[in-house]
């Protein structure tokens, strides 16, 4: 490793009395490189703390985040391309010409031996601005580049190191080359990317699952307890009074035209802006895959589906329906019940699975 001639002798040297004086006093390698070069870095930003601490390294503010884990890998990838300053940013759109040449191959060879000695740093520009503003953040982003040498840095062999950055100052791609051969390529980083995201991923997704069932629950738990906002009518021959959360209210009666082959009902109330309104409703040209709550409360009541404690057959997303508002019932339906199995409410599952076989029914006997 040259870097400078100077710099690799001292690296070599270097390495090994710290790592001896680190065993001895309970401290670990990088935090002495840190402790060493703190005079020399102080203030400094980070492509004159790399300078400083890697004479001839090459320095570029470049996107690296978008190059593909598969092209990145391949033999035939340009990686010399980022040890000029600077680099030429058409590597950032390479894409190959055709199938991968052997690591035996004459061009490989001839570019892996060109990155020896040699050390490549690469920053995203979104990172260097940060780190303009935020002088730990340097320091944590040089840190990593110590952290990556020292891991990796065999005395015996002479290397080449490439190390590119995201936005997050975390590696996304590396390159350590010696004499005749890539020994190490970006994909122990890109997996352990690719296993932080979906980590990350993972304890969204459980967030939001629990959220969501503190709500379901929540809201399953409160149906029978629910501030009643409608008002309650007090007629003769009621087969329904009652309303919902949006403050619609309403009775139904059967009209006195009603036959037993045509089911005729009157609904009288007041909207969810407190407006009068009066409808008369045929049971048999209601639609399920397509009704107003006042029209599905008429079918439950002529049907007389049995009730589960404080619910009914229709599902909770009907408490917010005004009165001209349309839905897909049977929808609904299904979706609350694979709410209440996700939940492991298995009685009100069943409830719901009930309740929708009766409206399927409905709909099967008047389509024939």
């Amino acid at each position: 490793m040259d870097f400078g001639v100077r710099e690799g002798h001292y690296l070599t040297n270097q390495y090994q009395s710290n790592i001896a004086m680190g065993k001895r006093a309970g401290v670990n390698f990088s935090e002495l490189v840190a402790a060493k070069e703190a005079n020399r870095t102080e203030g400094a930003n980070f492509q004159e703390m790399l300078k400083s601490r890697y004479p001839g390294a090459y320095y570029n503010v470049m996107d690296t985040s978008k190059i593909d884990d598969g092209l990145w890998g391949r033999n035939d990838y340009p990686w010399d391309a980022y040890f000029l300053e600077p680099a030429d940013k058409s590597v950032l759109e390479w894409t190959p010409s055709g199938a991968e040449p052997s690591m035996q191959d004459s061009k490989v060879q001839s570019k892996i031996n060109s990155m020896v000695g040699k050390m490549s740093v690469v920053i995203p520009p979104e990172l260097e601005e940060k780190m303009q503003n935020n002088p730990k953040l340097a320091q944590q982003v040089m840190q990593r580049v110590d952290n990556f040498i020292a891991k990796h840095y065999r005395m015996e062999v002479n290397q080449g190191f490439l190390i590119t950055f995201d936005k997050n100052g975390e590696i996304n791609h590396a390159c350590i080359v010696s004499e005749g051969r890539v020994t190490v390529s970006s994909s122990e980083f890109v997996e352990a990317r690719k296993a932080r995201e979906e980590k990350q991923k993972e304890y969204e997704r459980l967030a939001e699952k629990s959220a969501w069932k503190r709500r379901q629950i929540g809201q399953l738990s409160n149906v029978a307890q629910t501030q009643k906002v409608y008002q309650i009518y007090m007629e003769d021959d009621m087969i329904y009074s009652g309303g919902n959360g949006t403050g619609l209210s309403f009775y139904i009666k059967y009209a006195k035209e009603s036959t037993e082959n045509d089911p005729i009902v009157i609904a009288k109330g007041v909207d969810e802006n407190g407006d009068e309104f009066e409808q008369t409703i045929h049971i048999n040209e209601i639609n399920p895959k397509c009704a107003s709550i006042v029209e599905m409360r008429a079918l439950e009541a002529h049907m007389g589906i049995s009730k589960l404690g404080g619910l009914t057959s229709l599902p909770l997303e009907a408490g917010n329906m005004g009165l001209h508002d349309r839905r897909d019932f049977m929808n609904m339906l299904q979706k609350q019940i694979h709410d209440m199995k996700l939940l492991s409410q298995k009685k009100t599952a069943l409830y719901y699975q009930y309740s929708m076989q009766e409206y399927w029914k409905f709909i099967s006997n008047n389509r024939a």
